[in-house]
């Protein structure tokens, strides 16, 4: 979705939803990890349009991290923009590059394509005709659409971004295939009837176009507007399922006609659940489902990090998706996005040249504290007012309760889960007064909260403390979990001891001890507190040149010799 934002003013405070007077009386949230749903792929966002201004920001390297570490990433979709054989895709490629070094492989990347190239459609334009009479479908030579054309497209594609070593996990064929829109956009209907090509057929040509290629990313679709009056069906219906490697959609529709067309249709999640619900009844174990595109495509209001809350949690606990992906990471001048951005061509009018906006923190309530191969679990309340999803890791050891109350009244809610052995720490978020990602405390026994009006808590249940130790002779970064023993990512509680081997880390803040033994390395590639360092004949390194990352130490301990290296490496 590429859209241009209107200014919209809501003359309403409160979020609301089925019931928007507070439910006296007893709250009670009822979590049963017994029972587990679908698999969590990976939580994150896209990042299609506006690279330029991201690469060439002058805090570049502080949104990388902001965007990849900050928000816990585990999943990234970007655009297939390679229409011609001489397109530049370096943008693109840093852009994922930087992803990949901050996060390792704990994320999957998912590329879709917004146009076939302009020689390939009816219309000869990138763009979509927005209703015109020559629609953006693929052309037609000798009575036939040109599927063979289309597919081998798809491969010279993947070819250009592999030359650049982006390889993507997943593709999707066409970015919202029923929409004919005013920008880069290529249409396809279920079958050809309607004088439009059929998808089925696109989809079965770039299948069998790109299964011999070295590195075959698998394939998700229809990847149509929204989930309204059967959509997904209509096309899924009439493919090949074992083309698809998974389900995918967005949420711009429901099948509602009560806010369709009126820009509030994000302020009503809650006429989304009979279509989720189908969904869910249709294709839960038997493909994983992707909602790959959502945001509120308006002026924005105060309370959309809310709605997107409660989005994302109808999403994974009534849709059972196993990803979902904010629209826009960034987004330039129209004060959308998790992050917007000023141009470095148009000059800074801000001392950062980026504003972190509340969608960023309503994801980060996600994607931080839920991770790839975790599973959606049982979570039920008895009040419509209070929201609330629940993930465990693949251990039972860990596990994120979110809860958003949607209500203008605080709430006091029973929560009778105390899982042995773990704290609890709450974060929260109440974008009324501002407050962000603010760490509430850590509990070792939690039975009730209270959630203020108008606010997202994630609770996290993580092992007490322990010690980690990393002991396995090889360069990765800190989250690959089976790099340390016992098997899992340390946390801050945690004593750590890197034993031999070097461990890449960014933004990573430590309260109890890290210890570098002889052979062991830390390399620091973002800014890092540690409260208690030890360096005991190791190495401690940032080899990025300009800025210079920061290590913040409380206190440091140096003992036999070891090795500090600040800048560049010169390896002659």
């Amino acid at each position: 979705m590429k859209t241009a934002l209107k200014k919209v003013f809501l003359g309403i405070l409160l979020i609301v939803g089925s019931n928007s007077f507070a439910q006296f009386g007893q709250t009670t949230i009822d979590i049963d990890p017994s029972v587990s749903y679908q698999t969590i792929d990976g939580i994150g966002g896209g990042i299609v349009y506006y690279l330029d201004w991201l690469t060439t920001h002058k805090n570049k390297e502080v949104l990388y991290d902001t965007l990849f570490n900050g928000l816990g990433l585990t999943g990234l979709r970007v655009g297939n923009w390679a229409q011609e054989e001489d397109a530049d895709l370096t943008y693109d490629a840093e852009i994922i590059h930087e992803a990949q070094k901050r996060l390792g492989n704990d994320f999957f990347l998912t590329m879709s394509s917004w146009s076939a190239p302009a020689s390939l459609k009816q219309n000869n334009a990138l763009t979509g005709s927005l209703g015109g009479s020559v629609k953006p479908t693929l052309k037609r030579e000798y009575g036939r659409y040109i599927y063979d054309q289309f597919g081998a497209w798809w491969k010279r594609a993947l070819q250009q971004y592999q030359a650049v070593d982006v390889y993507p996990n997943t593709i999707s064929i066409q970015n919202e295939v029923d929409c004919d829109a005013d920008y880069e956009s290529t249409i396809f209907d279920p079958d050809e009837s309607g004088g439009i090509a059929s998808y089925s057929n696109a989809l079965s040509s770039v299948y069998n176009n790109i299964k011999n290629l070295d590195s075959v990313p698998g394939i998700l679709g229809p990847e149509v507007l929204g989930i309204g009056w059967n959509k997904v069906q209509n096309y899924v219906n009439t493919v090949d399922m074992r083309q698809l490697a998974g389900i995918n959609f967005h949420y711009y529709h429901s099948g509602s006609e009560n806010h369709k067309d009126d820009g509030y249709r994000y302020n009503y999640p809650d006429e989304f659940l009979g279509s989720m619900t189908s969904l869910s009844k249709d294709y839960l174990n038997k493909k994983p489902m992707y909602m790959t595109e959502n945001s509120s495509l308006r002026g924005r209001d105060d309370n959309d990090p809310l709605y997107m809350a409660i989005f994302m949690s109808y999403a994974f606990s009534v849709n059972h998706v196993a990803s979902y992906l904010h629209w826009n990471l960034i987004w330039g001048d129209e004060g959308d996005g998790c992050i917007n951005l000023e141009f470095s061509e148009n000059g800074y009018t801000t001392d950062d040249g980026y504003v972190i906006q509340g969608d960023y923190h309503a994801l980060r309530h996600y994607s931080k504290f839920i991770r790839r191969g975790w599973k959606n679990i049982s979570a039920q309340s008895n009040n419509n007012n209070i929201i609330v999803s629940a993930f465990k890791s693949p251990n039972d050891d860990e596990f994120t309760v979110v809860i958003v109350n949607r209500n203008v009244y605080n709430q006091n809610v029973k929560l009778p889960f105390s899982p042995e052995g773990t704290t609890a720490t709450i974060i929260r978020s109440i974008p009324s007064q501002e407050l962000w990602s603010s760490t509430i405390g850590t509990y070792n026994e939690l039975n009730n909260i209270d959630l203020p009006g108008n606010s997202i808590s994630t609770i996290v249940y993580k092992p007490k403390a322990r010690t980690f130790i990393y002991d396995c002779n090889k360069s990765d970064v800190w989250s690959t979990q089976e790099n340390w023993s016992p098997v899992g990512v340390p946390q801050s509680i945690d004593t750590t001891i890197i034993r031999s081997g070097e461990v890449k880390t960014g933004m990573l803040t430590q309260n109890a001890p890290l210890t570098i033994e002889e052979n062991g390395t830390l390399n620091i590639t973002a800014d890092c507190t540690i409260d208690h360092l030890n360096i005991y004949g190791g190495t401690l390194m940032s080899s990025n040149a300009n800025p210079l990352y920061l290590l913040t130490a409380k206190e440091i301990n140096i003992k036999s010799n070891c090795t500090i290296i600040a800048g560049p490496i010169d390896s002659s």
